[in-house]
């Protein structure tokens, strides 16, 4: 009897672990912004992002930069 408990809790956990699902994160590698400001207000942006999608199909990353703030009163 102890034989059959002992190879039924083996088998569980022989399955358990041959039946794993695969996991996939998305990673940023690398993330370079520069911004140069200027005196009329205006701003040159650049970024560069190294981010890896691993081996699923995305839209990329969505940005949303303003194009003008309120500065004070």
């Amino acid at each position: 009897m102890k034989i059959k408990i002992l190879f039924s809790f083996f088998a569980c956990i022989v399955l358990l672990f041959a039946f794993t699902s695969k996991t996939f994160a998305e990673v940023i590698h690398s993330f370079d912004t520069q911004i140069l400001a200027h005196k009329d207000g205006s701003m040159d942006i650049a970024e560069r992002i190294l981010y890896d999608f691993e081996k699923i199909d995305r839209h990329g990353i969505y940005r949303y930069i303003p194009t003008f703030s309120k500065v004070g009163d």
